[in-house]
């Protein structure tokens, strides 16, 4: 029995049966660092007897290191970032886990998809819950206010709430569909401003004819559609 712990989280006890079917899902690549439940000692998952990797992550023979797992080095120690220099097919799966997203993740800023198309995009990774409760408080007076820094979180953590919601093939399918989302997020932000904008222009244009049309010319004093009848006044109406 083996535990795999990745970010500081802790998965397992699992059995090479296990092991095997987290390496088809892309969860395990043959260099991840294994801890043998019964003695401690950290192994590579490319000596462990019996796993088998899917083809292409076949390991080349190498003299792997055992050391004590409490000496494993992990994401949340400072300096390290074992993505930095690797290959996108070599960073470890662990999208819709919900743990610790990889450093290539936590370095991403803002995320246009989850700002401009808030409901849309939760709807699309797995927080259809949240989805719906967000597009119900939109029509809720007063309550509503809230729905704006909703989006400022999710344009700030979007990506890593993606990572850890929603599973995808690899870290080039992320990419892929962020930058989807993005770019018809900046679209979408983009068409709100020049509507608004649109909006303001006719508000003001409609509320200088209705005030110019109420007012006498040259006075400026409101005046009636018509003057009064003066032979009525001078008992002259026949």
């Amino acid at each position: 029995m083996y535990c795999l712990t990745i970010g500081g989280q802790r998965y397992g006890p699992a059995d090479v049966e296990k092991l095997t079917q987290w390496a088809n899902e892309g969860r395990l690549l043959p260099t991840s660092i294994l801890e043998d439940a019964a003695t401690g000692v950290g192994v590579a998952a490319s000596s462990v007897p019996g796993l088998a990797f899917p083809m292409g992550l076949t390991p080349q023979p190498v003299m792997a290191p055992t050391y004590p797992a409490s000496q494993m080095t992990t994401w949340n120690q400072p300096g390290f970032s074992p993505y930095s220099s690797a290959p996108s097919a070599l960073v470890e799966n662990t999208s819709g886990m919900g743990g610790p997203v990889p450093p290539e993740v936590a370095r991403m800023h803002w995320n246009w998809g989850a700002f401009s198309l808030s409901f849309l995009w939760m709807l699309n990774h797995g927080m259809v819950g949240l989805g719906i409760g967000f597009f119900v408080i939109q029509f809720i007076p007063y309550l509503n206010i809230v729905t704006l820094p909703i989006c400022i979180v999710l344009g700030i953590k979007g990506h890593e709430f993606a990572w850890q919601k929603r599973r995808y093939d690899g870290f080039d399918q992320f990419m892929a569909v962020e930058r989807t989302w993005s770019t018809w997020g900046i679209v979408f932000f983009i068409l709100g401003i020049i509507g608004g904008i649109a909006i303001g222009i006719c508000i003001v244009f409609a509320a200088a004819i209705g005030l110019s049309s109420g007012l006498h010319p040259g006075s400026g004093a409101p005046f009636l559609n018509a003057p009064p009848d003066f032979r009525f006044l001078n008992g002259m109406h026949q």
